[in-house]
């Protein structure tokens, strides 16, 4: 790594531990705060961690359901995507009679095809139904 990036990268983590060191002091100011109001009206201690208790698992319950927000509402935007993208595709005209037998190259015998025939659906040779086609 050369010293440019390398100093680039020494900075960042700087103001990352700048930044951390006074998210962690303002916690900790907050929780002595809720300390000393707790010692002044004669309540335990550990009574006075539970509003810091309470703000850590909503900032965590806000990351998650943030999340699931933002995942379930791309996932609705592709789908809609899709429709729409199906809804304006050239559609292919219908042919009935192809639609009645339809070849299939994966068959061992040449005189084999699929069709819905009198039996129902299902591999014909010849007037005779070979087997289902499920």
């Amino acid at each position: 790594m050369n010293e440019t990036r390398q100093h680039h990268a020494y900075q960042r983590g700087v103001r990352m531990a700048s930044l951390w060191k006074r998210l962690k002091g303002t916690i900790l100011r907050w929780d002595a705060f809720f300390v000393s109001k707790a010692r002044k009206y004669s309540l335990p201690a550990w009574i006075a961690h539970i509003p810091m208790i309470i703000l850590a698992i909503s900032i965590l319950a806000t990351l998650v359901f943030g999340g699931m927000i933002i995942a379930s509402s791309v996932v609705l935007i592709g789908a809609l995507l899709l429709l729409v993208s199906e809804a304006f595709s050239p559609k292919e005209e219908a042919n009935l009679a192809e639609d009645a037998t339809t070849l299939n190259t994966s068959y061992k015998s040449p005189c084999e095809y699929r069709a819905d025939g009198e039996f129902g659906p299902g591999w014909y040779a010849g007037n005779y139904k070979v087997s289902d086609d499920y």
